[in-house]
């Protein structure tokens, strides 16, 4: 259902696909957030059954989306942000299954309206683990922040480490390569600044994995900054990467690789080549 919203501060967009499991969790914790001021919008793209999305339909502060096509986290992010970047000073990118701290919002709101962070394209916070079979929080890092290795390989900061507060930044955070696609508050004049045609922010080629990368690189590239603050915390129950590698589907697999050639080869010959050795290497089934 796609009604017409007034004007927000805040937009925040969650890209579904078969996420019965986890969506009411996020959405829950949308609506405990201390700060109350903002449209939800679920963007769903190919479920099977549309009834879980659908049953939101009926709340004024959501809208709900619908494409029966399998088009991606890509092209699903970019139809719900077509529709409401004129609406909202910020949009930000929540995947189904992540889980906001009480007070996220207002913190990251009163961070990105000071002056002194007015060229903060994109936020993010610290991401810890959430163990769905125990439906319990955990002190174990998900992502930091996404760096880089020296010859190519793109990573989340502190994956698997238990909370100790090693990735603790400063109230002015810490300037980073990359945010975590599960977790960005973006600036809607930054997504404006590396719109690649008409309604297009994210990558459409992509389909999915590594455009939280692409985009960040993008925005960097543009003028703005990217920007991580470990007080600004949130759950993620993220699924391949705790799991071995060899159990992603092969077609998963190839999308990452061949993203990270698309990045890569902007970078360095190293690192494109490497992400070529890479991606022959998922080809050939390792």
């Amino acid at each position: 259902m796609d009604r017409p919203s007034a004007k927000k501060t805040l937009t925040v967009i969650v890209k579904t696909h078969n996420d019965y499991n986890v969506l009411d969790n996020c959405i829950t914790s949308l609506q405990e957030q201390s700060y109350a001021d903002f449209n939800i919008v679920i963007m769903d793209t190919a479920s099977d059954d549309l009834s879980y999305v659908y049953k939101y339909s009926k709340d004024d502060q959501i809208d709900v989306l619908v494409d029966k096509r399998d088009l991606g986290f890509c092209v699903g992010n970019n139809i719900a942000t077509a529709k409401v970047i004129d609406k909202s000073q910020y949009v930000m990118y929540l995947n189904p299954d992540a889980f906001l701290q009480k007070d996220f919002l207002s913190q990251a709101l009163d961070f990105m309206e000071q002056p002194r962070n007015s060229n903060v394209g994109i936020l993010t916070g610290k991401l810890l683990w959430f163990d769905l079979n125990k439906d319990k929080r955990t002190n174990i890092i998900d992502s930091a922040g996404i760096f880089q290795t020296w010859y190519g390989k793109w990573y989340n900061r502190g994956m698997g480490e238990v909370d100790k507060g090693q990735y603790s930044t400063s109230p002015l955070g810490e300037s980073v390569p990359a945010a975590c696609g599960a977790l960005m508050v973006c600036r809607s004049n930054a997504l404006r600044s590396v719109e690649m045609k008409p309604g297009e922010y994210f990558n459409n080629s992509f389909y999915m994995y590594k455009d939280d990368i692409d985009l960040s690189f993008r925005v960097r590239n543009s003028g703005f900054d990217v920007i991580y603050q470990s007080e600004f915390i949130a759950w993620h129950c993220r699924g391949w990467q705790r799991k071995n590698r060899q159990s992603m589907p092969k077609k998963l697999r190839l999308y990452a690789a061949k993203n990270e050639i698309y990045i890569n080869r902007q970078i360095s010959f190293l690192k494109y080549s490497y992400s070529l050795a890479k991606l022959g290497l998922v080809k050939l089934g390792l």
